[in-house]
């Protein structure tokens, strides 16, 4: 394989990967969506969504669950506004201060010196109590439905996990569709990739040949005068 060969294939397989690795640290069209939808007026940057989804797809896999499940919790509780609710529940997975301290102390999470309270109004932090803990409940009950409804431990926690679990259901079809429309497109540009790729390398080889030729005709009319 001549060198020139190899460098155009390099930087197909490096354009192949920037489209891939895009597709997965990037927040996801359908995530960034139902964000703002939640959201109503409260503003969204790209930036918050950015950091929210890297928030939540770290710890989902950390921990061993579905990130598309954790996105249907913090929607169904928070709707991704970092609030304080009923009771006290704090921050985008509702946590009371309280249940914080428990989970630390069940999972082994060092005590916070601001505080639970003021802990749970940390994004990051918040996200990482509420899948751990989820995902603590899940391991404990054998299904998710068990594992919210230990979660909300409230008077109508079977309707709040069933409804959780809707919610779960339509993200997940979202995330299949958006997956599925970025593999044809991922596709759909290596193709244009490889094509522009064989048009240079044709132009190459068609300069390389003429200047052969031209060398070849130059030698030949030397000969002749030198004759």
């Amino acid at each position: 394989m001549k060198s020139n060969d190899i460098k155009w294939i390099k930087l197909l397989a490096l354009t192949i990967l920037s489209l891939v690795f895009t597709q997965i640290f990037s927040a996801p069209e359908w995530f960034s969506k139902i964000v703002r939808e939640r959201r109503g007026k409260t503003a969204a940057s790209n930036e918050f969504i950015e950091s929210l989804w890297n928030h939540i797809s770290t710890f989902s896999n950390q921990y061993s669950l579905d990130p598309i499940f954790i996105t249907a919790v913090v929607a169904a509780e928070s709707n991704f506004i970092n609030t304080k609710g009923p009771g006290g529940v704090i921050g985008y997975m509702q946590i009371l201060p309280s249940t914080a301290r428990g989970i630390a102390k069940l999972l082994g999470f060092e005590t916070p010196k601001e505080g639970f309270e003021n802990m749970l109004w940390d994004q990051e932090k918040n996200i990482q109590y509420g899948t751990a803990y989820l995902s603590y409940l899940y391991k404990k009950r054998g299904t998710l439905k068990g594992a919210l409804m230990d979660y909300n431990n409230g008077p109508k926690k079977e309707q709040y996990a069933e409804s959780i679990l809707k919610l779960y259901s339509r993200y997940s079809e979202l995330a299949k569709a958006e997956e599925t429309k970025n593999t044809v497109s991922i596709a759909s540009n290596t193709v244009e990739q490889i094509k522009n790729i064989e048009t240079v390398n044709n132009e190459i080889t068609q300069s390389a040949t003429d200047i052969s030729i031209t060398v070849e005709s130059t030698n030949t009319e030397n000969a002749e005068e030198n004759d």
